[in-house]
C-alpha cells in the first residue's frame, strides 16, 4: 500500500453509535434460552461485526446455540431491532470528527446494519450529511468478514482501496477491509485488542482509544503520502 489516504470508511455498530451493548445483551438473553453451554460475553465478541442472519447461522453450525433460535429470532426480529434502536445513539465526539474529516476527505459508511434502521439512526442524530455514500446489509449479497462491501464503496468513490481507511470495532470488520486492500484503525470502545489476532488478517494498522483522537493529524502521521 503506498497511495495518499482519499476516503475514511466508517463502521456503524460499535464505532459511531453505541448499540452493541444492547446487542450483546440480548445476545446473552437469546443463550439463556438457546444455548447448548453457557454463553459469555466472549462468545460475542469473537462475532461481532457479522450481519444477525450470518451470526446466528455460525452459532447454530458450531453447535453453540439449538437450531430454534433462528425462527424465534426471524419472528421477533422487528421487536428486537426496535428495542436496539431505542438504546441506541452516538458516541460523544462523534459529530466533531466527522465533520472535521469531512472537510479533508470522502466519508462514508459501510455497515452490517439492516438499511431502514441505519437510516433511522443516522435521521435521529442528523449523521446522514457526513456520508458521500453509505452501503448497509440490504446493498450487498456477502456481508463482513467478504470484502465485497468495501470493494463497492471503492467503486463508489472512484477511488482505489489502498486509498482508503476504513475504522472499525471488530475483527470481522478489519479482516474484511484488508481482503479489500484497504488500511485499518479500529477504536476501542467495543473490543479488547486482545480479540485482534495478526495471523488470523484481523489485527489493525492502528488502534485509537476513541473516536475523537481521530483527525487529520493522525491519518496523516499513521498513513503518510508515500511522495512526501
Amino acid at each position: 500500500m503506498s497511495k495518499t489516504i482519499k476516503a475514511v470508511i466508517f463502521d456503524f455498530d460499535g464505532t459511531l453509535v453505541n448499540s452493541v451493548e444492547a446487542y450483546m445483551q440480548l445476545f446473552l438473553e437469546l443463550g439463556e434460552r438457546f444455548g447448548n453451554r453457557p454463553i459469555t460475553k466472549d462468545d460475542f465478541l469473537i462475532l461481532n461485526g457479522m450481519a444477525v442472519q450470518d451470526a446466528l447461522k455460525l452459532l447454530v453450525k458450531e453447535k453453540l446455540f439449538k437450531f430454534r433460535v433462528i425462527p424465534y429470532v426471524i419472528w421477533n426480529l422487528r421487536k428486537f431491532k426496535r428495542r436496539i434502536v431505542e438504546e441506541t445513539a452516538p458516541y460523544p465526539h462523534v459529530h466533531e470528527t466527522l465533520t472535521l474529516l469531512k472537510e479533508q476527505y470522502k466519508v462514508a459508511l459501510v455497515t452490517s446494519n439492516q438499511r431502514k434502521h441505519v437510516d433511522w439512526l443516522c435521521s435521529k442524530y442528523s449523521l446522514a450529511s457526513y456520508f458521500l455514500h453509505s452501503i448497509t446489509e440490504d446493498d450487498v449479497k456477502e456481508h463482513k468478514p467478504d470484502p465485497q462491501p468495501f470493494l463497492k464503496m471503492a467503486e463508489l468513490l472512484s477511488l482505489a482501496p489502498e486509498e482508503c481507511l476504513v475504522i472499525e470495532d471488530s475483527p470481522f470488520g478489519v479482516l474484511a477491509a484488508h481482503r479489500a486492500g484497504m488500511h485499518t484503525c479500529v477504536v476501542e470502545h467495543t473490543t479488547p485488542q486482545k480479540y485482534f489476532k495478526e495471523e488470523k488478517n484481523s489485527k489493525p494498522h492502528q488502534f485509537i482509544k476513541n473516536i475523537s483522537l481521530l483527525d487529520t493529524q493522525f491519518i496523516k502521521k499513521h498513513f503518510p503520502n508515500p511522495h512526501t
